[in-house]
């Protein structure tokens, strides 16, 4: 479960073949496999032979409500000891109900919500906090804080008041954020020994402290607090966990992400790029990476910074460009992410992703069009005009992907009049698309 997190490609190469030497011998036998991974990860050290590969597609509506409905009243059963009582299935009738008017009202959180992981997240952060972000990065940052506040709260309710005195979420962001970016860099395989962890933990709070040549008293109670944090992070906050023997890393490798993006972001202007440089192309770093970018455009609003990097980043020179498009394709991944990128840039991704574009990349124009499409709404660009290239391009299938994207911002007039002039579409998928988009609108006539 879960190949693309060994993040090493000649190890995860190793356990590829490995898994196929152990499927070859047993599946004969009447042993079914099955072998779990992101596509990302996968695509570097695929399994070797003819296998059966299935796509796990995302959630759709009716899937969102039932998995909505289950989770709100487990939850609140398992809140209420075990038992569903008249008071917890109240409650979870009003999660479910308050979770589903969220999910239904905003397309950034249906998008959200179309993954499993996402919607548990989404799920947890509604039940304690009661709102829900719009963006991802917020989401991730939300959920983390509620972890970490909690685990706050209940040490100072107990026991451990006086075990790291004054750390607070700040403080544990502190220790966490550099603790994954050693992680992302000296660790492959996203897990160390428990001795390692606390060596780099007492390496950080030595840092923190400003001290560079502890004395022995320095450097025991840093040692000390190393063990007490590693700890409580297991035990309280679930952040950190064994997962395997004597491996301890993060709870999944999307909180490892998180604070790796973190981390990038906090590096100054030339240092960031020169990382990005380094490792822009490198698959294990591109969710950090889209973090980090949303982290600069959204939480810290620097639109004009996040905007200048994702220039630089196509126009940063690669003699493979023009096969594999890896600059072009990265660009789209942010803008599609929703950072908060100035609308100028959308332009020239538009023109550049219609001159010269490959079949893999529909799924990321389908996020980039749907994205325009919310900019629009808020006017701040003329989606006539921006899709004026899409529509008239010769790629059949980009142009029913410009409807289907467009098709859940059907509330905006302009959209719905792109939309209708689909119609008149030489291609039977694009007419057929864009009846499929129009069709709800008439159910009230």
């Amino acid at each position: 479960d879960g190949l693309d997190e060994v993040l090493d490609t000649g190890t995860r190469s190793y356990v590829s073949n490995q898994a196929r030497a152990m499927i070859s011998e047993w599946s004969n036998r009447g042993v079914r496999f099955v072998v779990t991974s992101r596509f990302v990860g996968y695509r570097d050290a695929p399994l070797p032979g003819s296998l059966s590969h299935l796509s796990v597609l995302d959630f759709r509506q009716q899937e969102i409500e039932i998995f909505v409905h289950k989770w709100a009243h487990a939850y609140e059963r398992w809140i209420a000891g075990g038992v569903a009582t008249p008071e917890s299935t109240r409650k979870a009738r009003d999660l479910e109900a308050d979770l589903l008017t969220d999910v239904r009202s905003n397309p950034s959180v249906q998008r959200l919500a179309a993954n499993p992981l996402m919607l548990t997240m989404l799920a947890l952060v509604r039940r304690q906090v009661g709102r829900l972000p719009h963006r991802r990065i917020l989401l991730y940052e939300r959920y983390v804080n509620t972890l970490i506040e909690s685990w706050v709260e209940a040490r100072s309710q107990g026991e451990h008041t006086r075990s790291l005195d004054g750390l607070d979420l700040h403080g544990a962001e502190a220790i966490l954020i550099p603790l994954s970016l050693w992680l992302q860099h000296e660790k492959p395989s996203g897990t160390a020994s428990r001795s390692e962890i606390q060596r780099e933990l007492t390496h950080i709070y030595l840092e923190e402290a400003g001290v560079k040549q502890p004395t022995r008293p320095q450097q025991r109670e840093a040692e000390e607090k190393s063990i007490r944090f590693l700890n409580e992070m297991r035990h309280m906050t679930g952040l950190i966990v064994e997962r395997g023997h004597d491996a301890y890393g993060f709870l999944h490798l999307t909180f490892q992400e998180y604070f790796v993006g973190r981390a990038l972001a906090q590096l100054d202007d030339h240092k960031r790029w020169q990382t990005i440089q380094v490792v822009r192309h490198q698959p294990r770093w591109r969710e950090p990476l889209l973090l980090c970018m949303g982290w600069l455009g959204i939480r810290e609003n620097r639109r004009l910074q996040v905007t200048s990097l994702v220039e630089q980043i196509l126009d940063t020179p690669d003699k493979t460009e023009v096969d594999l498009h890896r600059n072009l394709l990265l660009a789209l991944a942010i803008a599609a992410d929703d950072v908060n990128l100035h609308p100028s840039i959308f332009v020239r991704l538009r023109n550049e992703f219609v001159c010269c574009f490959p079949t893999y990349i529909y799924q990321t124009a389908r996020g980039l069009i749907g994205y325009a499409g919310l900019l629009a709404t808020n006017n701040a660009i003329d989606l006539q005009e921006w899709l004026e290239p899409i529509t008239n391009c010769s790629n059949k299938r980009l142009r029913q992907v410009m409807v289907e994207s467009l098709a859940e911002h059907t509330e905006f007039g302009p959209v719905r009049q792109h939309i209708l002039n689909c119609l008149q579409d030489k291609n039977n998928s694009v007419r057929h698309a864009a009846i499929e988009a129009i069709t709800p609108l008439l159910t009230d006539y």
